[in-house]
């Protein structure tokens, strides 16, 4: 945390207002990216879920929309001769063609998979054929598998509904792979959050990492102010209190309190200089120099 480094040795309430400000500051990040992730997550999910439903809706539709076709209806009667030939016949998803008045025993196909119960089928027909619409189910299979159902209706030319082909397939799959997608969101999202929380306070040590280095210079300015002005304020002091203890050597003490006061001024002024080279108000401006000059300025 390279923004943070100079307020960590620092102390007083300023350095303390800068340590709750970047504290606020990552707790406000990371509650603006929760939200974020309540929104998201769930929606992530609740779009696979869509997504896988609508798939199997689409293959079982794909079945029962081939099936009816090859259903013929005259009256009370149903040839299904045409449907043993379809390769759909013994293949998954399986399917089955139910009267809607039990005027005919239902007809199954023969893939081997997943299968339920009579009772449910014509339940399920009895819906579609009353409702006079396709409709999309779950159900439980003779082994209590999860099942997704599609029941499509079917009627002789011009007349009413008098039954439905009913495709089931075992969405068991689906099932675990919703929920190992559940899973992943979860532990993603919990993964994220440590991670944005950490960026947060990443990014708000480097946010107020400039106010925390303003702080620090200031604060060692004032320290080497002082320290710097110590020796010169003493011998002001001793001069002071000499001058009101023999008044007669004030004349005497006077250009020293002079040189004395003149000395704390050039050393306000270079710290000051300093300070705004430090801060970058002012350039260090950079002149060739013979190095006899050097010697002569120091010397003299």
């Amino acid at each position: 945390m390279r923004g943070m480094r100079p307020i960590k040795s620092m102390k007083g309430e300023a350095a303390e207002r800068l340590r709750r400000l970047r504290l606020w500051l990552s707790v406000l990040f990371t509650a603006m990216n929760t939200v974020g992730l309540v929104v998201f997550a769930p929606l992530i999910v609740y779009l696979d879920e869509q997504g896988r439903q609508a798939s199997a809706e689409a293959e079982l539709r794909r079945v029962t929309s081939a099936v009816a076709r090859l259903i013929r209806v005259d009256g009370n009667a149903i040839d299904v001769a045409l449907v043993p030939n379809d390769p759909m016949y013994r293949a998954c998803p399986r399917f089955a063609i139910v009267s809607g008045d039990a005027s005919f025993p239902t007809f199954r196909s023969q893939g081997e998979c997943a299968d339920f119960d009579d009772t449910t089928l014509e339940q399920l027909a009895a819906q579609a054929v009353s409702e006079r619409g396709s409709l999309v189910a779950e159900a439980r299979g003779t082994r209590d598998e999860p099942l997704y159902v599609m029941v499509e209706p079917y009627a002789e030319s011009g007349s009413q509904y008098t039954g439905a082909v009913v495709a089931w397939a075992d969405f068991g799959d689906q099932i675990t792979a919703h929920r190992r997608v559940q899973t992943l969101v979860l532990a993603g999202s919990l993964v994220l959050l440590v991670g944005v929380a950490v960026a947060g306070y990443w990014l708000a040590g480097r946010a107020i990492g400039p106010a925390a280095a303003a702080l620090k210079r200031q604060e060692e300015l004032l320290a080497d102010t002082a320290h710097d002005l110590r020796t010169p304020v003493a011998a002001l002091r001793a001069h002071a209190e000499t001058a009101v203890r023999d008044p007669a050597q004030r004349n005497k003490l006077l250009p020293d309190v002079v040189k004395q006061a003149a000395r704390m001024g050039d050393i306000i002024e270079g710290l000051l200089k300093r300070h705004r080279l430090a801060a970058g108000v002012e350039e260090l401006s950079m002149q060739p120099l013979w190095l006899d000059q050097l010697v002569d300025v120091v010397v003299g």
